[in-house]
């Protein structure tokens, strides 16, 4: 590190960028705990960018954790990878910020996730597991977490009864009351047993896991947890519990994904606001500037002339440029903003597909089973999934059609998935001279002509606003 005074640098200069470095690292971890994380993504942007330039290796530090994990929010895990991997570790023993653990937890993960290096994955959660039992001893919940990831390691890795050993002792602690660590220790618990064959047992577990993983808004986890649920659903042939489980799985997928896209939205609309405040001040500047030049003048009416001939087309020159860039930030903003919309339409688009794919898969099941009350059940089922894919079509019919039985809801909703004659005649078990009948008096309950099909009817009646 430079000397104070190398190269026009004092030592006052530099202790007061370690200082606003100190005053915004702090900004930004009060904005981190009130959740304005674009607030505080901007204030350890800057805590970071001043520490550096001081040479303050601890503010860089702790900074640079917190940007870590806002990056990992944000859905930029290899963002956040990059910047640990930049940074030197520290032992922080700052009882109030944690940045040390942070980190080697951070490290472990992405080791595992991103690098598929189990070992070293491993071996950062045994540093930070010894630094919580040094100096955290009183905080029982930070050994607990970090024993957690360390039986999920070993599962992953393959090393059941290491991962066995680890869940049996902290499953016979008595539970703390922040209890991530149980949701964890539950999906582990659930997935080795479902190795072991012992699908009951597991189920249970990975229910606790999906329960306790809501409860606190751990969404992987729950991912995870109803993932394998759905696995063993399927294994059952327990179809309706696996069109339930995996359209659980798919919206939670879609929060996450959704929350990624608006923390980003956020935050660059916060640095939007930082640009204009800053082009404000710019401003201010300018007006400044010259003010000291229409006093100049009164002095030296010559220099004075030429100096404001070439300071007003710089200022013109700087403000249209400013305002090029506000100009260019709000085009920016309505990209995101419109790329945000179509991502929702593209994720309800894909719930929809889905959806349909599953109440066929689910209709061609039934119409293989034996006639009984399961078959009753699982048709009941199929109905009612039948409505909920297509809510708003169901509405318009009942608007406009108020003489409509459930009957020929049913057919009319079998003939807008698109299935065949041959299928709903498997599906109901009904011959091909009721169904024709049915849709005979189907066609004079809704008024149609002759030449009008019904795949045209229902696409005019998907068409209509609803009232």
């Amino acid at each position: 590190m430079l000397a104070c005074g190398f190269f026009g640098e004092s030592c006052s200069h530099r202790q007061h960028k370690i200082t606003v470095a100190k005053e915004s690292f702090m900004l930004g971890n009060q904005a981190y705990e009130q959740d304005s994380l674009e607030v505080s993504f901007n204030h350890f942007l800057r805590a970071r960018t001043l520490a550096l330039d001081a040479g303050d290796d601890s503010t860089t530090f702790q900074a640079s954790v917190y940007l870590a994990m806002l990056y990992e929010l944000m859905g930029h895990p290899d963002s956040a990878y990059n910047i640990l991997k930049r940074t030197p570790y520290m032992e922080h023993h700052d009882l109030k910020h944690y940045s040390s653990q942070y980190y080697l937890r951070m490290l472990s993960l992405y080791a595992m996730k991103i690098d598929q290096n189990y070992d070293a994955s491993l071996d950062y959660n045994a540093q930070v597991l010894d630094l919580s039992r040094r100096l955290y001893p009183q905080d029982s919940v930070f050994v607990y977490t970090d024993l957690a990831n360390r039986a999920e390691l070993m599962w992953r890795k393959g090393d059941n009864d290491q991962a066995w050993e680890i869940v049996n002792y902290l499953e016979s602690l008595p539970p703390l009351k922040f209890r991530l660590y149980l949701a964890q220790t539950y999906l582990v618990h659930g997935a080795l047993l479902m190795e072991q064959g012992d699908f009951a047992a597991a189920y249970n577990y990975l229910e606790k896991a999906e329960r306790e993983s809501r409860a606190i808004n751990l969404h992987e986890n729950e991912v995870e947890a109803l993932e394998l649920m759905a696995r063993i659903d399927s294994l059952r042939e327990d179809f309706v519990n696996y069109v339930a489980h995996d359209t659980r799985r798919h919206q939670v997928i879609d929060l996450l994904r959704g929350s990624e896209t608006t923390y980003q939205l956020a935050i660059i609309q916060e640095q939007n606001k930082r640009d204009v405040e800053q082009q404000a001040h710019e401003r201010q500047k300018l007006v400044f500037w010259f003010g000291v030049a229409i006093l100049l003048l009164a002095i030296v009416i010559l220099l004075i002339i030429m100096y404001f001939m070439g300071r007003t087309a710089a200022t013109r020159q700087r403000l249209a440029q400013l305002e090029k860039e506000q100009l260019d930030a709000q085009l920016e903003k309505h990209r995101l903003e419109k790329e945000l919309l179509d991502l929702r339409m593209l994720q309800s688009q894909a719930e929809l597909e889905r959806a349909h794919n599953d109440i066929l898969a689910l209709s061609l099941q039934i119409a293989e089973m034996p006639e009984g009350e399961k078959r009753n059940q699982h048709l009941q089922a199929f109905e009612k999934r039948l409505r909920e894919i297509d809510n708003a079509f169901f509405h318009k019919l009942e608007a406009a059609y108020p003489t409509l039985t459930d009957n020929d809801m049913r057919l009319l909703g079998m003939l807008k998935l698109g299935m065949s004659s041959h299928e709903i005649l498997a599906l109901l078990s009904i011959t091909a001279d009721s169904l024709k009948k049915s849709k005979y008096r189907l066609r004079k309950k809704l008024g149609m002509s002759p030449e009008t099909s019904f795949q045209d009817f229902i696409q005019n009646v998907a068409m209509t606003p609803e009232k």
